[in-house]
């Protein structure tokens, strides 16, 4: 939770909003596109698959099919010639049972044939002509076996073309909601105009098989091509004029998606697809405190289109949680400029202490999303003593990084009138519960004694500090009390001495808790990293620390710092002539880093 990481103000409040609109979006989809019709169990959607398949199956073989069928009605009807006439009656209703599921199965025109075949056959080996009531007859049976294979066919091919249409619109919902799926976590997973918008553009571009696409800044008289996806690179950054009577008009008016034709068949003419080199347009309204201030434009260039009532409510979410995104964005830039100056402010600079070193530095998160709660203060007190403050304020954003100034302050104050750094602790606990402060503050606090190096630390819920000697590296133990705010508690004091050219090294759990697949990077590994480099320069062990704590987890899900003091092994003549020879060269160093 380091002190640079001042960029990331927003981007948690964003994610919220956009988890919000996730939820909005799957009920505005639920709206927009109603329950639909009951689904079919599996067992009868296999039944169903299986017969739409023989059906296709026949129908491509149609040919082969009427003259399978012409065979099997004369088979039929010659046995019928030497049949009674109560067996050749049973043989024309099986004719035309024949030529109804043959219309049905294979289209009327396969029916068709079969029934006019059939009834030539009948004509000529089974059907009576003795008199005109056996030909009248004979006729309304061969007309009735052709009518009804005709009905039976057109009829199914009614039935078949509204099961493909519905299994169209349920195809393209199940598409479109998937790609409205893929948008919402792109959405969510950045605040930064840069990683949205190609991945927002060419996902809406790739859904509606579009040529290219392109978001446009609108301010009332021209548009401005600001990101575009397929795109010649000669528009990016263009300024096109507005055509009073194309989409400009449209989408301000019904703040709604309309499509745009250079023909006008299957839209408003606009004057811009010119400009943007297409022939046709799905444009949705980008808006934004109840104006229109951009567009979200899916562009065919080589042919024109229609779109869809599902294309259009698509595009439409699209733009809206674009708006909102495009909305947030601007937030997070806007906190990222009040964080940036914030930051700046709560780096100090270490004093230059005769016979002391000093360094810090301090690290933020592979991804900084909020100002961290991470501090430190290094101040002589009226005495001459050096106080050494380190601390942590639970959460992360603007109120935590104001804590940790007030922590500060109150620390400050508190030296005033108190004695040693177990009191100023108590005290600081008691004025944060007066305070009602729901964050808790970690804090380590040191009083050293530059004369002699005696070492007075008291704890309030933070990682121990590690001393070094001449040749070995240990982790204090001290008595740990709760983080400043939770209780009112009497914090205890543990003294020590640090001598000449012994470091003492203080950290934030950043460090101990840095991690690579739930592996911490731990204490022990603190101690060996210190140890590795005792005797190297304080800047340097500082950049240990850090380095050796990254290494570990690759990518730091927290920020860290580390202040590094040491005792000079000289006496206090010898650093002052040491002093001296080295003018101008700084023993304080802070070093920062800022992802």
């Amino acid at each position: 939770m380091g002190l640079q990481a001042v960029a990331r103000g927003p981007r948690a409040t964003a994610c919220i909003i956009l988890g919000r609109m996730g939820t909005f979006r799957q009920r505005a989809v639920l709206a927009a596109t109603g329950p639909g019709p009951p689904q079919p169990t599996s067992d009868m959607a296999d039944r169903i698959a299986r017969v739409q398949i023989v059906g296709a199956w026949l129908r491509r073989r149609q040919r082969a099919l009427a003259v399978a069928a012409l065979g099997v009605a004369i088979v039929v009807l010659a046995a019928g010639e030497r049949s009674s006439l109560d067996h050749r009656a049973l043989l024309v209703s099986a004719v035309s049972a024949l030529c109804v599921v043959f219309g049905i199965l294979a289209g009327p025109w396969v029916g068709l044939s079969v029934a006019v075949v059939a009834g030539a056959v009948s004509v000529a080996f089974v059907l009576p002509f003795d008199d005109a009531a056996s030909v009248a007859a004979s006729l309304a049976a061969i007309g009735f076996w052709a009518l009804a294979s005709m009905a039976a066919g057109f009829i199914s091919d009614y039935y078949r073309r509204q099961v493909a249409s519905r299994q169209r619109e349920v195809d393209e919902r199940q598409r479109l909601g998937r790609a409205l799926n893929a948008i919402g976590t792109a959405i969510a997973s950045g605040l930064d105009r840069e990683s949205l918008l190609p991945r927002i553009v060419r996902l809406a571009g790739l859904t509606l098989a579009a040529d290219s696409a392109a978001v446009l800044e609108h301010d009332g008289e021209r548009w401005r091509v600001d990101y575009g996806w397929r795109l010649d690179g000669d528009l990016l950054g263009r300024t096109l004029a507005v055509d009073p009577e194309g989409f400009a008009a449209a989408i301000e008016a019904g703040r709604a998606p309309v499509g745009a034709c250079a023909a006008g068949e299957h839209g408003v003419r606009s004057g811009e697809l010119d400009e943007l080199g297409a022939l046709a347009a799905l444009v949705a309204p980008l808006v934004r405190e109840d104006r229109v201030v951009g567009a979200l434009a899916v562009l065919m260039r080589t042919r024109h289109r229609a779109w869809t009532g599902g294309e259009l409510a698509f595009v439409q979410k699209v733009s809206t949680d674009l708006s909102a995104a495009l909305q947030n964005v601007g937030l997070y830039e806007a906190q990222l400029r009040i964080a940036t100056t914030l930051q700046e402010q709560m780096i100090h600079a270490l004093p230059r202490i005769d016979g002391l070193e000093l360094a810090a530095v301090m690290q933020s998160a592979a991804q900084p999303e909020l100002v961290g709660g991470d501090f430190y203060d290094v101040v002589e007190l009226s005495d001459g003593a050096l106080s050494l403050l380190i601390g942590d304020v639970e959460g992360k954003g603007v109120r935590a990084a104001g804590l940790t100034e007030r922590v500060r302050t109150m620390v400050r104050a508190l030296w005033l009138d108190s004695s040693d750094p177990a009191e100023v602790l108590t005290k600081a606990g008691r004025l944060l519960i007066q305070e009602d402060e729901e964050q808790h503050v970690s804090v380590l606090l040191g009083r050293l004694g530059l004369t002699d190096g005696r070492l007075e630390l008291a704890v309030a819920g933070h990682p121990p500090p590690v001393h070094c000697g001449v040749s070995t590296c240990r982790l204090m133990t001290l008595r740990h009390g709760p983080p400043l705010g939770a209780f009112d508690w009497r914090y205890e004091l543990v003294t020590v001495t640090l001598g000449p050219g012994e470091t003492l090294v203080l950290c934030t759990d950043g460090v101990i808790e840095a991690r690579r697949e739930g592996e911490l990077f731990g204490e022990a590994r603190l101690v060996e990293t210190i140890g590795r480099h005792r005797g190297a320069p304080v800047a340097r062990i500082a950049a240990a620390v850090r380095d050796a704590a990254q290494k570990h987890a690759g990518a730091l899900e927290d920020d860290l710092q580390v202040l590094v003091v040491r005792r000079a092994a000289t006496t206090t003549g010898e650093a002052e002539t040491a002093g001296e020879k080295t003018a101008g060269k700084d023993t304080a160093t802070v070093q920062r880093t800022v992802r």
